[in-house]
């Protein structure tokens, strides 16, 4: 199974490989999971359920709309049904 944290590793071992059978080939590798990383892994994790939070607003947000414009579109159609006349400004949009 690869680990996506060693894929950056792979074009220097390569070349390493590559070389094998020309002499003496030393390496050297060291892993280290500073606290600086640690950090930043806990920041990405704050951020990605903030942003999850988002999108959760965003999601009720347009249900909430949607539904008001399927009512509005129900209630007019009931209103010319009945006879009831629907003023024009009703569909006009409000300029931001």
């Amino acid at each position: 199974m690869s680990r996506p944290e060693f894929t950056s590793l792979v074009p220097a071992l390569s070349k390493v490989l590559d070389r094998v059978g020309e002499g003496r080939l030393e390496l050297s590798v060291s892993v280290c999971d500073t606290v600086e990383v640690q950090v930043l892994k806990n920041r990405v994790r704050l951020l990605e359920s903030e942003l999850e939070a988002e999108k959760a607003i965003r999601i009720r947000a347009e249900n909430l709309f949607a539904d008001e414009s399927y009512l509005n579109n129900l209630l007019i159609d009931l209103c010319r049904e009945q006879g009831v006349e629907v003023p024009k400004y009703m569909f006009k949009r409000k300029k931001s």
